[in-house]
């Protein structure tokens, strides 16, 4: 189940929005999106948008985001990032930073790990 950050109204403004590329509920698939939640439940004090995507059930948006990995995380804010492989606090952190993810979005302790 969703937590309330995770859920937006359409009136309501979200930091980001994520796309999570993965290949089948595999194990590994599985344990990507879990491990996504809680590092952007740690990371992030505003709404955020995650629509996870499976490979094989539609392959062709991930051709057209040029996706050729997974998972594959492709953040969209003021510009698009992406973080292919690990998703690890850092690079996920990262990601948002250079998506243009504002500091005032982030958890008052994240905000070192963005920088």
């Amino acid at each position: 189940m969703a937590s309330p950050r995770q859920q937006s109204s359409p009136t309501e403004q979200v930091a980001c929005r994520l796309q999570l590329f993965i290949a089948g509920m595999t194990p590994h698939s599985t344990q990507a999106v879990i491990g996504l939640r809680a590092v952007c439940a740690r990371l992030l004090r505003s709404s955020f948008e995650l629509r996870v995507i499976d490979v094989y059930q539609e392959h062709t948006l991930a051709t057209a985001q040029e996706v050729l990995a997974v998972p594959t995380l492709i953040v969209s804010a003021k510009t698009a990032s992406r973080v292919v492989g690990l998703l690890s606090e850092a690079r996920v952190a990262s990601a948002l930073k250079a998506a243009g993810v504002a500091a005032k979005d982030f958890q008052a302790d994240a905000v070192t790990v963005a920088r």
